[in-house]
């Protein structure tokens, strides 16, 4: 082919100059050679998500502020101390919180996934955030991993620029410590090994399905078990209808031997964990903070406790807040007012608005189960979640295990409607234009999620934490709050090891047992913080009765 007829050519297939076509091809050409190498595909993905999840915390540092997040950093700030649970403090009445069990071991009620990585991130660098960059690095290119399994090297890439710019995953799991990222990374492994033992038999991925769903009981041990016995499931049904990818011997020694390996090394370690927190292997520390505190139960149908409590921000919480979900859920009508609503909050946190259509389109498809491997995550995933919502509480970060599924179901959604896009429309990159306009809106959000102003319960307690720390003294702090406080907005968290900690924070209880508490930290200063009037007043050892002592001062905590 000449010049000019090789000009005609590009015109034709392109509709664009000649100039233009030729820097499309060469860029074509590029991207093909770099989705040839997965390796510098997720290295790219990684650095990419690293970049975003640096530059958001620098803008709008991450403060814990929801429950859970200080009961997962205390497993981190634990595991630092060399330790995988704490001994019970002798005045541990005074230090009882929200989803912290104070016996048989002062310890988080959460299984320690992710706090083991946040340890990583204190230990290295004295900041736990760091811990949660990296899951969420590791999520992403382990769902880019998942999708070779399924699609061409292209539309991996697209799924991890997806991943990438997904403000659900950045802005909310990304940034907060409370999860996501984590067992999203076992859904991934899990059923991209899935997706490649159903055709051949290699260690590589029995290992990476093993470590998933290892990763799965360390985060999500309940949506996990499900999660993992549907793809197990599907599995064993292609293996009976197309027969076994090969010999016996060779399942065995490839698949079986390396995940029961991993298997078995990873329930050790979780018995072990379990075992040094509650004083048995097969007791889970969630059941033992569920006996001790919890009336709401964990599933439908199940009937509520009756508990008593020593503090009444405890109390109003678990009969007020946590019995609320029981209640609007003791009918018919209310279980599926409430579920339907977890599904809308569950389809708006994982399906931007413009994925929304595309995935419309391709559910909508006459053919959906001619789709070949995206059928599977559909159905999967579809029954994962129906399953889980037996549970009283239905999160999105609850179903995180199921992120890959829906970010390979977007995909799917992204190609079926480029493919309509070139039939009746023409040549043009449908799929990418989607995904960038995707990208321009996160970078919308990622500018109003750095410009928003810091405030709240939660920065005022870590501000008044950094001054106290910066000071030459040691402190207690009691807390005290209002008849019309929020039970969620929880100042009463401390450190692994109490003793040793610069500030220290205690309920106030009755004068006898806070006289105790003050001669146990006889070289302290001692406050009171009461957070509802926003003051904090010091207060004299050598107190008669706290209460009184505290009304007298007036000198205001310099903030």
């Amino acid at each position: 082919m000449n010049a000019t007829n090789g000009q005609l050519f590009l015109e034709r297939a392109s509709g664009a100059k000649p100039q233009a076509a030729e820097r499309r091809l060469a860029l074509g050409r590029a991207l093909h050679s770099i989705c040839r190498r997965p390796w510098l595909v997720a290295s790219m993905l990684a650095t990419a998500s690293l970049a975003i999840s640096i530059s958001l915390s620098l803008a709008h540092w991450p403060t814990p502020q929801v429950q859970d997040e200080f009961s997962n950093l205390l497993i981190a700030d634990t595991f630092c101390e060399g330790r995988l649970a704490n001994p019970t403090h002798q005045h541990w009445q005074h230090f009882e919180s929200f989803h912290i069990i104070q016996q048989p071991t002062y310890a988080s009620k959460y299984p320690p996934g992710q706090g083991a990585f946040y340890a990583i991130g204190q230990r290295l660098t004295g900041e736990p955030v760091v811990g949660l960059w990296i899951m969420s690095a590791l999520a992403v290119v382990g769902c880019y991993w998942m999708l070779l399994g399924w699609a061409s090297p292209r539309w991996a890439l697209l799924g991890g620029v997806i991943l990438v710019v997904h403000p659900g995953y950045q802005l909310a799991w990304g940034q907060l410590f409370w999860g996501g990222t984590l067992a999203a990374l076992g859904g991934a492994l899990v059923f991209g090994a899935a997706l490649r033992i159903v055709w051949r038999c290699k260690v590589r991925d029995a290992v990476a399905m093993a470590t998933g769903t290892v990763l799965l009981a360390f985060t999500r041990p309940f949506e996990g078990l499900i999660f993992c016995l549907l793809t197990g499931g599907w599995v064993l049904v292609r293996w009976a209808r197309r027969g076994l990818p090969a010999t016996w011997r060779i399942l065995v020694v490839k698949t079986v031997l390396p995940q029961a390996t991993i298997l078995l090394a990873g329930g050790f370690a979780l018995a072990t964990y379990n075992r040094a927190v509650t004083g048995d292997p097969l007791t889970l520390p969630y059941s033992v903070h569920e006996q001790e505190y919890a009336q709401t139960p964990l599933f439908l149908g199940q009937a509520p406790a009756t508990k008593t409590y020593r503090h009444d921000a405890i109390a109003r919480f678990h009969s007020g807040w946590s019995m609320d979900w029981y209640r609007m859920q003791d009918s018919l009508a209310g279980v599926l007012r409430t579920k339907w609503e977890m599904t809308r909050i569950a389809a708006w946190f994982f399906i931007p608005w413009l994925f929304a259509i595309p995935l419309l389109l391709l559910l909508l498809r006459p053919r959906l189960w001619a789709m070949g491997r995206a059928a599977p995550s559909l159905a999967i995933g579809g029954a994962t979640f129906l399953i889980s919502l037996v549970a009283i509480w239905n999160f999105p970060h609850y179903i995180a295990p199921l992120a890959p599924l829906i970010l390979l179901a977007i995909v799917a959604a992204l190609r079926y409607a480029d493919a309509l896009g070139r039939r009746y429309f023409g040549p043009f990159p449908y799929a990418q234009a989607i995904v960038g306009c995707q990208a321009c809106l996160f970078m919308a959000q990622a500018v109003d999620h750095a410009m928003a102003p810091a405030g709240g319960w939660n920065i005022q307690r870590a501000e008044t934490m950094k001054k106290l720390e910066n000071s030459p003294q040691r402190h207690l702090i009691f807390v005290r709050y209002g008849p019309d406080h929020k039970t969620i907005d929880e100042w009463v968290y401390n450190r692994a090891n109490i003793d040793s900690a610069k500030v220290v924070w205690a309920r106030e209880m009755d004068p006898a047992s806070d006289r105790e508490l003050m001669r146990y930290f006889a070289d302290r200063k001692v406050w009171l913080l009461e957070p509802d009037l926003e003051r904090m007043l010091p207060l004299a050892h050598d107190s008669a009765e706290v209460g009184s002592q505290f009304d007298s001062r007036l000198s205001d905590f310099d903030r």
